[in-house]
């Protein structure tokens, strides 16, 4: 059984492939053209794409912090992917996205993850390495 990260190794890389576009998220993104301009498919694509980049980025993170690497965080680099996120968000629309999540199949841990790093990102004035579990440095 392949573990999360790898899941998400796969899933990116079929997006980059186009193989996505025949699975089961990209259909349904596709069958969206139906109800909504090209643009908004696109947005999706891109939106789920850039998803999987940061839950994958996280998970890089984790396994290094949990082989006791030091891993230097970079806060303008996740702020910049998440603005990009977010403006993705805003284009696509609260209805777009609410029938999206579900094709999706990413766990309630790595949308927490994601917030977290988020909130991490936003909330340093300089640079550390990325925190334990029980928050120390």
């Amino acid at each position: 059984m392949l573990t999360d990260y790898e899941s998400h190794e796969h899933l990116l890389e079929d997006i980059r492939s186009g193989r996505f576009q025949h699975e089961e998220g990209g259909l349904f993104i596709l069958d969206l053209a139906r109800h909504f301009n090209e643009s908004v498919v696109a947005d999706a694509f891109a939106y789920v794409r850039l998803h999987t980049e940061l839950v994958l980025r996280f998970d890089r993170l984790e396994m290094a912090r949990e082989k006791g690497e030091t891993v230097p965080f970079v806060e303008e680099e996740w702020q910049k992917s998440f603005n990009e996120l977010h403006g993705l968000e805003r284009k696509i629309g609260k209805a777009t996205l609410l029938s999206l999540w579900p094709h999706l199949h990413f766990s309630r841990r790595e949308l927490w993850e994601l917030y977290e790093i988020e909130h991490q990102a936003n909330h340093r004035h300089h640079r550390h390495v990325v925190p334990g579990k029980d928050g120390a440095a």
